[in-house]
């Protein structure tokens, strides 16, 4: 797999906060990213919200 430039980040930034925003550009890799943590993780597109994948 690809390591992500901004993994080791995201990676911190959860040890410090219960929820890090991951923003970007439409198919930049925010869902690939926020993959590679095995939680649980919302989508969020125009103006719904829904919820992908498991929640701990």
């Amino acid at each position: 797999m690809i390591e992500r430039v901004w993994t080791d980040q995201v990676r911190d930034k959860l040890g410090k906060f219960p929820a890090v925003a991951v923003m970007g550009p439409w198919q930049c890799g925010k869902t690939t990213l926020a993959r590679t943590f095995d939680g649980a993780y919302f989508l969020r597109q125009k103006w719904s919200i829904g919820c992908i994948g498991p929640l701990i």
